[in-house]
C-alpha cells in the first residue's frame, strides 16, 4: 500500500514527542550507572567514588548556638566510606540556632527530627548530630548496600517505626528521608505496591481545603500516594505517605508510572516497586529519640530488607521483565512508524 508523502510527513510529526518520551524512560542496559536527580542537581559526577568528604562542621558542644552554617556549596554524590562515630545530643531550640541552620545542617535537623519546615519553630528541643559531614547520606539509617536488591532498577522501602524511607538502584542506596505515615486511627497499608500515576497536585479527598503537592498515588482503589504535606514529627497522615517538599519532588521525578491499556482498564507494566513494613509503636516515646543514647539504634538491619525481599524479590523481577518488554515493544512500534 502507498502511502501519500504528506501523511507519512504528519505521521511522523505526531510520534516524534511519543519517541522522546520513551527514549528517556527506556533503558536498554541495566547495567549502565544511573545517575538520580539527587546527584545530577548536585553538580558532581556520581561514578568519582574517590570523591568522599573529608570537611566537618562541629555543632559546638560547649554552646547551644554553635556555627550550623554550610560552607561548602556541594554535597559529594557519593561516599567511599562509610561514616563512623556519629553521635546525637539534644539540644535546645532557639531563634539563634534557626538563623544559623542552613545547607545540609538545617536539611539533616529536619530530618532527624521528622519534621518540616513549618514546624522547626514549634518544637523547644531538637536532636542534633555532634558533626554535620557535608554528605547528607551519611546519617541514613538503611544500609548503602542491598546486594539481593541488585537485580532490581528501582525500589523503595518505607519503614513504620522510623518514618523515614530508603530508595535504591540496582541495590544501591541513592536517597532517603523522614516521613509521616497514618495515624493511629488511619494506618497506611503495609506490604507490597508500585507508584501508579503522578499528577503536579491534587485535591484531597478527604478535605477539599487540602492541596497535596507532587502527588503520586500507589493504592489507586483506596487513594493511597506519596506526596508532599507537613510533617509533625510522628505519624500524623490520614493514609497516605507524607514527604518533605524536596523528597516529594524527588519521589515525583524519579519513579515510574504504570502503563495501562488500550482501553485504561488494565495495568500492562506496573511502577516502580513500593514496599511499606514495620509497625509505630503509638503510646510510646518516638523511636528516633532513641539515637541520643544509642547512634546505631534505628539503623535497619539488611536482614531485615533481605527478609522483605525474600517475599517480594519474584513478583518485582516478574513485573520488571513484563514493563522492560512493553517499553521495547512500545519503542520498536514508534520507530517502526517514523521509518515509513
Amino acid at each position: 500500500m502507498k502511502i501519500n508523502h504528506k501523511v507519512k510527513n504528519t505521521i511522523k510529526i505526531l510520534f516524534v514527542a511519543v519517541l522522546a518520551v520513551v527514549a528517556v524512560s527506556y533503558r536498554s542496559n541495566q547495567s549502565q550507572q544511573v545517575v538520580s536527580p539527587m546527584y545530577a542537581l548536585s553538580g558532581n559526577d556520581m561514578s568519582s567514588e574517590a570523591d568522599t568528604f573529608s570537611t566537618t562542621d562541629t555543632l559546638g558542644t560547649d554552646s547551644l548556638t554553635g556555627s550550623l552554617v554550610d560552607s561548602i556549596p556541594a554535597e559529594p554524590a557519593w561516599m567511599a566510606v562509610e561514616p563512623t562515630d556519629i553521635r546525637y545530643r539534644w539540644i535546645k531550640n532557639s531563634d539563634s540556632l534557626r538563623k544559623n541552620l542552613s545547607g545540609t545542617a538545617r536539611k539533616l535537623v529536619l530530618a532527624l527530627n521528622r519534621i518540616s519546615e513549618n514546624r522547626l519553630r514549634r518544637v523547644d528541643s531538637l536532636i542534633v548530630p555532634d558533626t554535620v559531614a557535608y554528605d547528607y547520606m551519611a546519617y541514613s539509617p538503611f544500609p548503602w548496600r542491598l546486594e539481593r536488591a541488585a537485580e532490581i532498577d528501582k525500589i523503595i522501602f518505607f519503614d513504620y517505626r522510623i518514618q523515614a524511607f530508603g530508595a535504591y538502584e540496582q541495590g544501591r542506596l541513592v536517597h532517603w528521608g523522614p516521613v509521616s505515615m497514618g495515624g493511629k486511627k488511619s494506618l497506611t497499608p503495609t506490604g507490597q505496591y508500585h507508584t501508579n500515576y503522578r499528577t503536579r497536585q491534587k485535591v484531597s479527598t478527604v478535605d477539599s481545603e487540602w492541596v497535596l503537592d507532587w502527588y503520586f498515588n500507589i493504592i489507586n482503589s483506596e487513594g493511597i500516594a506519596i506526596h508532599e504535606y507537613s510533617l509533625p514529627g510522628y505519624p500524623a497522615s490520614h493514609g497516605c505517605l507524607r514527604l518533605i517538599e524536596r523528597d516529594a519532588r524527588w519521589v515525583y521525578d524519579w519513579a515510574s508510572q504504570w502503563r495501562l491499556s488500550a482501553d485504561r482498564n488494565r495495568v500492562i507494566a506496573h511502577g516502580t516497586p513500593v514496599v511499606i513494613y514495620g509497625e509505630y509503636p503509638f503510646g510510646s516515646p518516638r523511636p528516633w529519640f532513641e539515637v541520643v543514647q544509642d547512634p546505631k539504634a534505628i539503623d535497619v538491619p539488611v536482614a531485615t530488607l533481605d527478609s522483605l525481599l525474600d517475599k517480594y524479590l519474584p513478583k518485582v523481577l516478574e513485573r520488571q521483565t513484563v514493563r522492560d518488554s512493553v517499553l521495547v515493544a512500545r519503542r520498536d512500534t514508534v520507530q517502526g512508524l517514523m521509518s515509513l
